[in-house]
């Protein structure tokens, strides 16, 4: 049992009927803590006391009895079952993932022949202000795995229990964690991942790991091209990258007024996402379309700034029908949009409208930016992950995926504080949802005593006639594990309208048949 003298550890609640162990402090918390017991330690030395040092108050941040462990970097890594809280920001989804492993219990106790399966959701959960995730990101995702287990135990045939794995800011503790889930194959019945974060090298080398250790896992908003092609055991429910660059371009073959594009590519070599999306908008030359006058910019020269200036020029003076950009979104799409708002363009008449990919979410729709995107001044669409509104566009498939899509919203909004706009902006908690959706299905068909090894082979067959109809759209794995032809919604960025979604797209052009259609 652990030790409840610790001073992050809160007593029982409604909501934490056995306690809440509190999280560790960042690193700047973390800091002064050092800096006040080493002030501490000092007096007391000097008056004679026995001296505590810093690190045994450090200790009372993680707890060991819980399967947390600290890092030598003062991070807690280890996998929760609910009462241990990374963060204040998940309290109220990690007290809910808490009862419902509670209740897994309560069910294997009335019927001891009953294995339940246990499925970790392993995000990597910041504790720096410059972290590459932050924690609203993380707490939609634990959001929408929580609903989905919900689900699965609403006949629970096996229980499913849920771990919520963390590898360090960055996963930068990836191979901690991954040790500590392949131990729980045998000790807790582990038998499937999801989450992982973003497209990150920590990342894939994770994947790497769980893979040697034949873990199976899905993967939720990874968007890397070949992130998961070469591990056996490794899916994902998010189109890649070139697939957002190939539904992007279906999108404006539908336009018969985009016949002319401009690509504005980065030149910078470790971005791959960049790098990727450049290679998929050359479809954009098709059924009678152009790319001309292509422009390049390089982030790792002086004068950016300039650079941009010099591209805004000439997108005014030549007037294409359509911007492809490939590039990142935040400062760099920013520094874009900035340019041709200063430019004689909207002298002139035109109004440049960029199409781009999915980290063009991330721009701050503020000041200046915020400003000519709302007016319309410069105009950018950008292919998403999901959004809750997307099947409100009239599509052949969007009957089948609107009733459960509404549901789900509804069903978050019922369950979770603060307002749901918010809480499903992202998307993160409904590409968490479908992934573990798969695994919980995959898991439920195979019998009451699922492995590891059979969840893995049951996510092969997620294809063709038993794909699966997930609130983001069809949901089925080609052979090296990416979705195949995943709806691809198209948002407006900034747009001042309640609902952005421009229109729904297909890397292939038109849907897929729907599961259940065989």
């Amino acid at each position: 049992m652990a030790d409840t003298t610790h001073d992050f550890y809160q007593p029982p609640t409604a909501k934490h009927p056995h306690g809440v162990y509190r999280p560790p402090l960042s690193r700047a918390q973390q800091f002064w803590r050092v800096m006040t017991a080493t002030a501490i330690t000092a007096v007391v030395v000097l008056v004679g006391w026995q001296a505590v040092t810093t690190w045994d108050i450090l200790d009372h941040y993680c707890d060991t009895d819980l399967g947390i462990q600290r890092m030598s970097d003062g991070e807690c890594i280890g996998a929760s079952d609910g009462r241990y809280v990374f963060d204040d920001a998940y309290d109220e989804v990690l007290g809910m993932i808490a009862e419902q492993n509670r209740e897994a219990d309560r069910v294997r106790e009335v019927n001891p022949e009953r294995q339940y399966a246990t499925i970790a959701v392993w995000i990597p959960h910041p504790t720096e202000a410059n972290a590459p995730n932050d924690t609203d990101e993380v707490r939609h995702q634990l959001e929408g795995t929580l609903l989905a287990q919900q689900s699965a135990n609403l006949e629970p045939d096996p229980p499913i229990k849920l771990l919520v794995a963390n590898g360090g800011t960055g996963n930068q503790h990836w191979e901690a964690m991954c040790a500590d889930l392949e131990r729980r194959k045998t000790t807790d019945n582990l038998v499937a991942v999801t989450g992982l974060g973003s497209s990150y090298r920590t990342t894939e080398k994770a994947i790497n790991c769980l893979d040697a250790a034949e873990i199976p896992m899905i993967g939720s908003v990874m968007t890397a091209d070949n992130i998961v092609d070469k591990q056996p055991y490794a899916y994902r429910v998010a189109p890649s990258n070139s697939d957002e660059g190939f539904a992007a371009t279906a999108y404006l073959h539908s336009d018969p007024d985009v016949k002319v594009g401009m690509k504005i590519s980065s030149l910078d070599a470790d971005d791959t996402y960049s790098a990727t999306l450049s290679r998929a908008f050359n479809g954009f030359e098709a059924k009678g379309r152009k790319l001309k006058h292509n422009q390049s910019f390089d982030p790792s020269k002086p004068g950016l700034k300039a650079q941009f200036a010099d591209i805004s020029n000439n997108v005014c003076y030549y007037r294409p029908d359509v911007l492809l950009y490939a590039g990142r979104g935040r400062e760099h799409l920013e520094l874009l949009v900035e340019a041709l708002g200063s430019s004689n363009c909207a002298s002139e008449g035109y109004e440049p409208r960029i199409v781009t990919g999915d980290d063009a979410s991330l721009i701050r729709n503020k000041d200046r930016v915020g400003a000519l995107l709302r007016d319309g001044r410069v105009v950018i669409e950008y292919a998403a992950l999901v959004h809750a509104s997307q099947w409100s566009i009239d599509s052949a498939v969007s009957g089948i995926h609107s009733g459960p899509m509404s549901a789900f919203v509804k069903r978050h909004d019922e369950t979770f504080s603060g307002p749901v706009s918010e809480g499903l902006a992202d998307g993160h908690a409904i590409m968490a949802f479908d992934a573990m959706n798969v695994i919980v299905r995959v898991t439920t068909e195979r019998g009451l005593s699922p492995s590891a090894a059979a969840v893995a082979s049951g996510l092969q067959q997620v294809r063709d006639c038993s794909a699966v109809n997930g609130l983001s759209g069809l949901i089925e794995f080609m052979q090296d594990g990416d979705a195949t032809n995943k709806a691809v919604p198209i948002l407006q960025a900034g747009s001042s309208t309640k609902n952005p979604v421009k229109a729904v797209s297909w890397p292939e052009g038109k849907p897929t048949k729907p599961a259940g259609s065989c």
